[in-house]
């Protein structure tokens, strides 16, 4: 598991942009949708970028909630510096044994769906290296195909630009799009879905990496929405309208039942669809502004009409959420989904503890004891590596039951002067 210690968000005073609040995700337009289906094992395979997703989750957790009880179960192979041709998984040994250990690796998943992001690392060699990149990628892809998984591959990101005097990344980038375009072009010649992550400049969304090229916790963040729609896992709108003294209303991505309503009261009990987005992760830096997604990721939007007039509290499980008026209400409110972010916070919590249990279980750390040239001194307790299979499973159980919304019980009461 990569643990990011001494990290110091935003310490270049980057920029990064993000257009309508979220990420800007293209994907091949002539190539037919994409859709994970239910009992899918997802694999995500690439370098840094993918390998970091681990830390905390908010990709997978993104992915969990809008597909809980679909039996969905997620892998991350990522391994940090890598490339199309497995170099950084040789270990000790030569450049091609890191291929046979990245396709070992991805076949001891058994995926079917593989999430391939690379090209970050090459791009680095310019237009000299394209078509190696190119060959190697083609390579892999053929290696990969015999798994029957269907293919998804994903550009990396681009680099920040850092305030001056600190130098702009503008040739980086401009190799990065030229190897983005190359796995673009190999998407569609093999039919596989493509997802481009694409960031567009503004100065008000403040730093979304922590060095200029990997992304914070707040960059994750900010990207598992766009990732999750990519991959056709779409978001309904938590919306209820109803009318002061009547029993029925108008519902989206949520099930209302036990309606009781007064003209200065009203009592029911909503049933989400799915959870809510995590809430941002806190910034140490005071001058990074506030993200536009911000303001409508998770939110709940609740209207009532036909109450009469002065202040209404609404509670929610007992607990005073916001106080209104009446002709506020009417109009319609958006709230933040407090009574449901402790449990996406669980949920998080326990898919990354799953996720640093199999990352020891496919890299652990003293592999050159367990498995290469050392093993004659502690190769004995390689048996103990498969061990951690029912831990993950056991968390996944977990998971599956945490990704589950719960029946919350709202009262709308005018408040008393």
């Amino acid at each position: 598991m990569v643990h990011n210690q001494g990290r110091s968000p935003g310490w270049l005073g980057v920029t990064m942009t993000i257009l309508l609040g979220s990420w800007i995700f293209a994907t091949a337009s002539d190539a037919e949708e994409f859709k994970i289906s239910r009992g899918d094992r997802v694999v995500f395979l690439g370098a840094t970028f993918i390998e970091r997703m681990q830390d905390t989750s908010y990709v997978e957790t993104e992915l969990t909630m809008r597909l809980h009880g679909s039996a969905i179960t997620f892998r991350n192979l990522g391994w940090s510096g890598d490339t199309v041709g497995g170099v950084s998984r040789a270990v000790f040994g030569k450049p091609t044994d890191g291929f046979t250990r990245l396709m070992r690796d991805v076949k001891a998943t058994r995926p079917t769906v593989l999430v391939v992001c690379y090209g970050a690392n090459e791009a680095h060699r310019g237009p000299e290296g394209l078509a190696d990149f190119v060959k190697g990628a083609s390579q892999l892809l053929d290696s990969l195909e015999p798994l029957n998984a269907r293919m998804v591959i994903m550009s990396p990101i681009a680099h920040e630009t850092p305030d001056a005097p600190l130098p702009a990344p503008t040739r980086y980038n401009r190799s990065l799009a030229s190897y983005t375009s190359a796995l673009k072009s190999i998407a569609e010649k093999r039919g596989y879905h493509f997802i481009a992550t694409q960031a567009v400049a503004n100065a008000t969304s403040g730093s979304l990496t922590d060095n200029g090229i990997h992304l914070s916790d707040r960059g994750y963040w900010a990207l598992a929405p766009g990732v999750a729609s990519a991959l056709s896992a779409g978001r309904r709108q938590w919306a209820v309208t109803l009318q002061a003294g009547k029993s029925q209303g108008e519902y989206r991505g949520v099930a209302v039942s036990g309606v009781k309503s007064t003209q200065d009261r009203i009592v029911f009990d909503a049933l989400s669809d799915r959870l809510p987005s995590p809430d941002a992760p806190r910034v140490f830096d005071t001058k990074t502004a506030c993200l536009p997604a911000e303001a409508e990721v998770g939110k709940r939007h609740l209207r009532i009409s036909g109450l009469e007039g002065g202040e209404y509290t609404i509670q929610v499980d007992g607990v005073a959420v916001v106080r209104a008026s009446a002709k506020t209400l009417a109009t319609g409110l958006s709230l933040d989904a407090s009574w449901e972010q402790k449990q996406v916070q669980r949920l998080r919590e326990l898919i990354v503890a799953k996720n640093r249990l199999y990352f020891h279980r496919y890299r652990p750390q003293n592999e050159t004891y367990l498995f290469l040239f050392r093993k004659r001194e502690q190769g004995n307790n390689a048996v103990e590596i498969p061990q951690f299979d029912p831990l993950v499973a056991g968390v996944e159980l977990k998971i599956a039951d945490a990704a589950k919304p719960v029946k919350h019980r709202f009262v709308i009461v005018r408040s008393k002067k």
